[in-house]
């Protein structure tokens, strides 16, 4: 077979036997990297989407097997990385917040940075603004906040990691 699919059935009967022949080991392989269940899915998933996107035939059922455990390698790798960001993102926040030079004793001052933290959340688009209080107010997981609001994990997470930014800038006099 040629690298793109000689006929759209031809891809289509490609396409359908590796999901069915390969996900359930993809996912299981997925899983020995992410250790989460819905990350591994989502990964899986991904791959075959990708892959049924691009429409590309790698070539028989074989190559394919080798084409799609080596995407869900990468893409593993990334969620991993990109994990790492978020955390590492969150965690300064927290350590900044942590070791900012102010008194929590003062009522006024209490009141005027709660007051000025809800403005900065208010301030964030709708999507991140919603994103960001499902997961610090309601404490929502990442991926519950996807199932509820028909995204992917990535997007929760650029959300997140975007709304800390915007409110890292926003109250950056605070924080030193």
């Amino acid at each position: 077979m040629s690298l793109y699919a000689s006929g759209k059935a031809e891809f289509e009967k490609l396409f359908k036997d590796s999901f069915e022949e390969y996900f359930d080991g993809l996912y299981f392989y997925a899983h020995t990297y992410l250790r989460d269940e819905a990350k591994a899915k989502d990964v899986v998933q991904g791959v075959f989407l990708k892959w049924w996107e691009s429409q590309k035939v790698p070539g028989n059922l074989d190559a394919c097997k080798a084409y799609l455990y080596v995407a869900v390698y990468r893409r593993s790798l990334n969620a991993i990385r990109d994990e790492k960001i978020m955390r590492a993102h969150s965690d300064q926040y927290m350590s900044d917040l942590s070791s900012a030079n102010y008194s929590w004793g003062d009522a006024d001052f209490t009141e005027e940075i709660y007051n000025r933290i809800e403005r900065a959340i208010e301030s964030l688009p709708t999507q991140g603004r919603i994103i960001f209080k499902k997961s610090r107010y309601e404490e929502k997981t990442y991926q519950q906040i996807a199932t509820e609001m028909n995204l992917s994990v990535k997007t929760v997470e650029v959300h997140i990691s975007r709304a800390l930014k915007n409110l890292r800038q926003r109250l950056n006099d605070y924080l030193h």
